[in-house]
């Protein structure tokens, strides 16, 4: 699967944005779109531009309206605060994902000190 296949899948193949757009948000990520896509190397930079395009939509207004009225009962209020909240989830992801060749030694360090008296 290519790289930006990788991302249509993502995005539950919604047509937001053309091939060409999406080609712009993976390279600005350093993502080849034509590339097979690595999970391993590959995961957090997908993961940041899956968040760069759900941005994309929630800033332009006819976008967040077809949203809205593509999922029945929601305003465009709803469906805003919703695609904030996937965005916000996708921004934990992305903070618990490693660097390539960083080291995870530390990475199950608990709580050190705390305010007890």
């Amino acid at each position: 699967m290519t790289i930006i296949e990788r991302l249509k899948l993502e995005l539950n193949h919604k047509d937001y944005f053309e091939d060409t757009d999406l080609t712009v948000f993976l390279n600005e990520n350093e993502l080849t779109p034509t590339d097979e896509y690595v999970k391993l190397t590959m995961q957090r930079a997908l993961i940041i531009t899956v968040i760069d395009v759900l941005e994309a939509i929630c800033n332009d207004v006819d976008i967040m309206r077809t949203v809205a009225d593509a999922t029945t009962g929601l305003t465009v209020n709803d469906a805003y605060k919703l695609m904030q909240d996937r965005i916000q989830d996708l921004k934990v992801k992305v903070s618990n994902i490693s660097l390539p060749g960083e080291t995870t030694e530390f990475t199950n360090i608990g709580v050190l000190f705390s305010a007890r008296r």
